[in-house]
């Protein structure tokens, strides 16, 4: 009787053993891929731009009666800017893409849709990416790229180099979808602002930010640009 016990015993230790290794194998290959899918990208594109001076960037417009706004104070202060659209907006309002490119500032890519790419089949976000940017194409150069929340994978790092368009990240989010107070989004801006600082603001309302806080960013903008420094 307990030979047959040793011998059980002996088995299922076995069994445990074999069962063990698979599934180590299967949870390292399950990270692999993790890392490869979306830590790699992440950590290659979510790096500070080389940039020569001081540069702007807004996400998730165009929006009518804000971008135009946008554009004024830029335009007074001698400034340029990258504006990430998103497609679906860009082909709804084109005339807003026109007059951000006849001012002298670029169109990046955002997106068709401001969705968190993650989520997506890779099949779908490759579709995705393909129809906004041909469709965005068809009004303006472009040679930028962020994607929502400057979240990547590894499809839309692939898609950005096959279709020839440059990563550009920021320095430092000042969180203006939140709705801060005027005075405390340009104080934000301000702790930031250095020679070569990136810039990101939102000229268009997408998700969970404040239903208000892109109509009130360009308040803080002025402000920050009239007085880049408190007295």
């Amino acid at each position: 009787m307990s030979a047959r016990i040793e011998n059980f015993a002996m088995h299922l230790h076995r069994l445990a053993d074999f069962l063990s290794g698979r599934i180590g194998t299967v949870l390292l290959c399950v990270l692999l891929a993790l890392f490869l899918y979306f830590a790699l990208p992440n950590l290659l594109c979510r790096r500070r731009p080389r940039v020569i001076r001081r540069t702007f960037t807004f996400d998730d417009g165009p929006t009518p009666g804000v971008t135009e706004r946008v554009l004024d104070l830029l335009d007074a202060a001698g400034e340029r800017a990258i504006f990430f659209v998103l497609a679906e907006k860009a082909l709804a309002h084109p005339e807003l893409i026109r007059e951000i490119t006849e001012r002298g500032h670029e169109i990046g890519f955002h997106g068709e849709k401001h969705v968190f790419l993650p989520k997506l089949f890779p099949t779908t976000e490759w579709a995705s990416h393909a129809r906004g940017l041909a469709g965005l194409r068809t009004m303006a150069p472009v040679r930028y790229v962020r994607p929502p929340h400057g979240t990547w994978t590894l499809t839309t790092l692939l898609f950005a180099r096959t279709h020839g368009l440059i990563p550009f990240h920021w320095t430092k989010l000042v969180a203006d979808w939140e709705n801060p107070p005027t005075d405390e989004l340009a104080r934000r801006l301000r702790a930031i602002d250095g020679p070569k600082t990136v810039f990101v603001l939102h000229d268009g309302t997408e998700g969970e930010a404040h239903p208000d806080a892109a109509a009130n960013m360009p308040a803080a903008l002025e402000a920050f640009l009239h007085f880049p420094k408190m007295p």
